[in-house]
C-alpha cells in the first residue's frame, strides 16, 4: 500500500472503534510502525475517558455500512466502478480508485471520515473556494458529492510519488531545491491573492508530475476567505509539527495569515537542502516548544556545501516575528529566483524541461482533506546567468510592519449582496479575536481593538451596509465606527437575545467608485464590557 498522511484524531477514533474497512485499518496499523508520533497520539485517544469512548461505540454500528463498506461488499457510486480496496488513508478520509463509466476515465474517489451535515456543508463550501484556484503549480478538484450521507470527493488520480518520498531519497541538490520551492512560492502568493492560506503546507502535501514538477495539495485546513463560520476543522491547532510556524501552534487563528505558509515553505526549503527540518524532537510536544523558542541553524551546518545565500533564505522564512520573514511569497520567490539567476555551477533541476512539457501525469490525493486535481499546463525553463556559486549573505532587515492582508475578490451572494466574513478580517488590538468554533469576532473588549478587510470592486456601485452580530450585551449602550472609502459611521450597537442569535443590522448608504477598498471596524470609547461578536460585514446592492 502506499505510503499515507498521518490520520487525524477521527480517523484514529474510528481506527480504535473497528469502523473503518479491514484494508483501510491495515493501512493506519502499517503507518502506526513508522510514525512514533501517530502511534503516541493513538494511545491517548485511547485513554480518553470511557464515557466518550462509550459514546463513539454506541454510534458506531450505526455508521457501518453506509459510505465505508463493509469488507469485500465495496463502494457503490453511480456512474463510477469502485475498486474494493482503498489506495490509501487521507488525514479525514480513505481514498479508492475508480472509473468513470461514461468518460472511461480513472479517478480518485476520496471518502470523508464523517456524514454529519455540517461536514458535508462545509466541504461544499470549501470545494468551491479551492476550485477558484488556477495555476499550474496547485492541482484542482473534479466533484463532490454524497453516498450514504458521507460526503465524498472525485479527484484526478495520481499514482506519481510526492515529495515526502522524494526527500527520503536524502538531501537535494541546492538549486533543485530553489527552483522547487520558488514554483512553489508563486503558487502560494497565488492563493493569497485569492484570499486562501494553506495553512499545511509539507512535503507530502505537494505531489511531483513524472517530470518531477510540483503540485500543492490538500487544502483541508486552509484559512480562507468565503467561509465565515469554519476555519479548518474541530479543536484549536491546525497543521503538523515541525511545519507549523510559532502563530499556528496556539491556534489564535487571528494571527495567522500568509506569513504561516511562508514559514512552511521555509521548512520545506530547509528540508530539501539539510535533509531534515529545522526542528526535531521525539514527542510533538517538543517540537513544538523547539519551533516556539529555539532558532534553527541554517541547513549548511548539517550539509556543509549549502550555498550561504539558501542558508540566508531558509532562516529569514524562518523567523519566529511572521512581520520579519519575506514581505510575501512572491518576494521569497523573487529571491530564489536572483539566487538562480547568479548561480551558474549547476545544472538546471530535473523537474524543469528545456521545452514546454504537456503536464498529463495523473496523481492519486492521500494527504489530508485533498479537494483538488490538476489540468494541464506548460512550463519553460529560466535562463541561468553565470556568476559565483556563493554570494554573499544578505545583511538583516530591520523590524517591519506587518504585511497588508490580502486583497480579497468577493464573489457576490445568491441575493447579489457581498459578505466580508469574520475569518477574512485582518485583527488587531489586546483582546479581539476569531473564534473559530462559531464563526465571529469575539472578545471585542478593548477600545483599541480593530477588524479590517480591503476587497476589490469591478464596478462602481451603491450599496447598503449592514453587519451581522450577536450582542448580550445591548444595555451597555457600547457605540462603534466603521470607516470605508474616507466616509465614517457611527452606530449604536443593539442588543440581541443571546450571543448565539445572531441579527442583520443595517448602517447606511455608500457609493464605492470601482477599485481597492479597505473597510475597518472599531469601537468608539468608552467601551463597557464587549462590543458584539461580529459575523460578517454585508455589502447589498441598492
Amino acid at each position: 500500500m502506499s505510503p499515507i498522511a498521518c490520520p487525524t484524531d477521527e480517523v484514529l477514533t474510528a481506527f480504535l472503534l473497528g469502523d473503518l474497512p479491514e484494508p483501510a485499518i491495515d493501512a493506519v496499523r502499517e503507518h502506526q510502525e513508522v510514525c512514533p508520533l501517530c502511534e503516541s497520539r493513538t494511545r491517548r485517544l485511547e485513554d480518553r475517558s470511557d464515557r466518550v469512548l462509550d459514546e463513539l461505540r454506541q454510534t458506531a454500528h450505526r455508521m457501518r455500512g453506509d459510505a465505508f463498506a463493509a469488507p469485500g461488499a465495496g463502494i457503490v457510486l453511480p456512474g463510477y466502478d469502485v475498486e474494493e480496496s482503498p489506495v490509501g488513508i487521507g488525514g479525514m478520509g480513505v481514498v479508492y480508485r475508480a472509473r468513470h463509466r461514461e468518460l472511461e476515465r480513472v479517478v480518485a474517489i476520496k471518502m470523508i471520515a464523517g456524514k454529519s451535515e455540517e461536514i458535508s456543508r462545509l466541504l461544499r463550501i470549501e470545494a468551491k473556494a479551492v476550485a477558484r484556484l488556477q495555476h499550474p503549480n496547485i492541482v484542482q478538484i473534479f466533484d463532490i458529492g454524497q453516498n450514504g450521507g458521507r460526503p465524498f470527493l472525485v479527484l484526478e488520480l495520481v499514482e506519481g510519488g510526492s515529495l515526502a518520498q522524494r526527500i527520503e531519497e536524502g538531501p537535494s541538490p541546492p538549486r533543485w531545491a530553489a527552483e522547487l520551492v520558488r514554483a512553489l512560492a508563486l503558487a502560494v502568493d497565488h492563493a493569497h491573492g485569492q484570499g486562501i492560506v494553506h495553512c499545511d503546507l509539507k512535503p507530502s502535501n505537494i505531489l511531483l508530475t513524472d517530470e518531477g514538477v510540483p503540485k500543492i495539495a490538500d487544502f483541508g485546513v486552509a484559512k480562507w476567505n468565503e467561509s465565515d463560520a469554519f476555519w479548518g476543522g474541530d479543536g484549536p491547532r491546525r497543521g503538523t509539527p515541525g511545519y507549523m510556524a510559532p502563530e499556528q501552534i496556539d491556534g489564535a487563528a487571528n494571527r495567522i495569515g500568509p506569513p504561516a505558509d511562508i514559514y512552511a515553505l521555509g521548512v520545506i526549503l530547509y528540508e530539501l537542502l539539510a535533509g531534515r527540518v529545522p526542528h526535531l524532537a521525539e514527542t510533538a510536544a517538543e517540537t513544538l516548544r523547539l519551533v516556539r523558542e529555539q532558532a534553527p541553524l541554517p541547513p549548511s551546518r548539517w550539509r556543509p556545501d549549502v550555498p550561504r545565500r539558501l542558508d540566508a533564505v531558509a532562516l529569514k522564512c524562518l523567523r519566529k516575528n511572521p512581520a520579519r520573514r519575506f514581505a510575501d511569497a512572491k518576494a521569497l520567490a523573487d529571491d530564489l529566483g536572483r539566487f538562480l539567476d547568479e548561480d551558474s555551477t549547476a545544472r538546471p533541476g530535473r523537474w524543469i524541461s528545456r521545452r514546454p512539457v504537456a503536464l498529463t501525469a495523473p496523481f492519486v490525493l492521500l494527504t489530508g482533506l485533498s479537494l483538488v486535481a490538476f489540468g494541464v499546463s506548460t512550463l519553460d525553463a529560466p535562463t541561468l546567468a553565470p556568476s559565483p556559486r556563493s554570494a554573499p549573505e544578505p545583511a538583516p532587515e530591520p523590524e517591519s510592519k506587518p504585511p497588508e492582508p490580502p486583497i480579497l475578490e468577493p464573489e457576490l451572494q445568491g441575493d447579489g449582496s457581498i459578505r466580508l466574513g469574520a475569518a477574512a478580517a485582518s485583527v488587531s488590538g489586546p483582546s479581539l479575536i476569531f473564534e473559530h468554533s462559531f464563526g465571529n469576532l469575539g472578545f471585542w473588549h478593548h477600545e483599541d481593538d480593530r477588524a479590517s478587510w480591503v476587497f476589490r470592486l469591478d464596478e462602481p456601485a451603491r450599496f447598503r451596509l449592514s453587519l451581522e452580530y450577536a450582542n448580550e450585551n445591548g444595555a451597555a449602550g457600547n457605540r462603534f465606527e466603521i470607516e470605508v472609502a474616507g466616509d465614517l459611521f457611527t452606530a449604536l450597537a443593539i442588543g440581541t437575545n443571546n450571543w448565539a442569535d445572531y441579527w442583520k443590522f443595517p448602517i447606511g448608504e455608500i457609493a464605492l467608485p470601482a477599485g481597492v477598498h479597505r473597510l475597518e471596524v472599531r469601537p468608539k470609547p468608552p467601551l463597557l464590557g464587549a462590543l458584539f461578536d461580529l459575523r460578517a460585514v454585508i455589502l447589498e446592492h441598492l
